[in-house]
């Protein structure tokens, strides 16, 4: 690897909140690697606010996908290309020295590459994918890690990062920690179980049933006295609504979040989090919360919690995981327990 050290360098992880959060520990520990050096991120809108204001970041170029998207198929070209001018136009102003591409497919190639960096550093394939690494001339191998922590922090001590200095840390919310607090005093809240029941709409097999979500908040309100608190996200209102309806008055929907962080302020007043492989999650372990994590598809050893004392629930068969339907109630209310006894 080059060892010529930059003085300004970029992260690219343009989407997936979860994946997002997964970057924390590699980007502290390239700070702590370069305490000196202008460090930006560009992300798009929908994980913008776990990066917008983070102390250690100097610049976040907020790419506007939606909006371009929107302005694409109701044919206002010249809108649409006039916001990916002006976002290209940002990343040239810094004069990238370095330009890291932890998005591994052709879009991170893309935006990498209109970064206009001096540098380029993507990951070997198979890490990469859609011939993401024909673009790059220096290349990680991040093998043989599995987490995708672990990935991203081989990247960053690839070029001189302190993989020892790697933490999770989020921004500052203010008014995010005050509309969590007042929604707990509101509710006489002291202590809770955070339950988060959606997914992301691209892989529903990640989904348990809400029912049976239901059902836990009830078991644990009734036979250890702990009531549920539901969050929800964009278009999961209803889903959280039948889930505190199934429990018989033991859990309550959260308020609206109005950011990524009112779910992180939230989570830091809870004893643990129980939900599926999604971004909620990976914000829960960014706030050290212990967690219960489902799954029925994925890669528990790629995406799984890793806030201290969490449970992983998944059934195998034939070398691979099975449908999340085969959970049961009875598996996820003794993992519950467990973290309860233990704190």
């Amino acid at each position: 690897m080059n060892s010529d050290r930059p003085k300004s360098i970029l992260i690219v992880r343009l989407g997936g909140i979860g994946d997002v959060v997964c970057t924390m520990p590699a980007l502290e520990a390239i700070r702590a690697g370069f305490p000196n050096a202008y460090i930006g991120y560009a992300v798009e809108e929908r994980a913008f606010d776990i990066v917008n204001g983070h102390p250690a970041l100097e610049m976040v170029h907020r790419f506007p996908r939606r909006q371009i998207m929107n302005n694409l198929k109701s044919l206002h070209w010249r809108n649409a290309f006039a916001q990916i001018g002006h976002y290209k136009n940002s990343l040239h102003a810094e004069h990238y020295d370095l330009a890291l591409d932890f998005q591994r497919n052709l879009k991170g190639a893309i935006h990498t590459k209109m970064s206009g960096a001096r540098r380029q550093i993507g990951f070997t394939a198979p890490t990469a994918h859609e011939f993401n690494h024909w673009f790059y001339r220096e290349h990680v191998d991040p093998t043989p890690a599995e987490h995708w922590v672990d990935k991203f922090l081989a990247m960053a001590a690839a070029i001189g990062g302190k993989p020892e200095a790697a933490r999770y840390r989020l921004p500052d919310a203010p008014e995010s920690r005050a509309r969590a607090r007042q929604f707990l005093a509101t509710n006489e809240l002291d202590t809770f179980i955070a339950m988060h029941p959606g997914t992301s709409g691209f892989d529903l097999a990640r989904r348990w049933e809400p029912e049976r979500f239901g059902e836990l908040a009830r078991r644990m309100g009734h036979e250890k006295g702990i009531r549920t608190v539901v969050t929800w996200g964009p278009g999961e209102k209803e889903l959280a609504e039948r889930v505190v309806h199934e429990s018989g008055g033991k859990a309550i929907i959260s308020f609206e979040s109005r950011s990524l962080l009112d779910l992180a302020e939230l989570y830091r007043h809870a004893r643990m989090y129980i939900g599926c492989d999604t971004g909620p999650m990976h914000i829960a372990t960014a706030v050290g919360l212990p967690s219960i994590v489902l799954f029925g598809s994925g890669d528990p050893a790629a995406y799984g919690p890793r806030s201290p004392g969490s449970h992983i629930v998944a059934h195998y068969g034939n070398g691979r995981i099975r449908p999340m339907s085969e959970i049961t109630i009875e598996e996820v209310f003794r993992a519950s327990l467990e973290i309860l006894n233990a704190s």
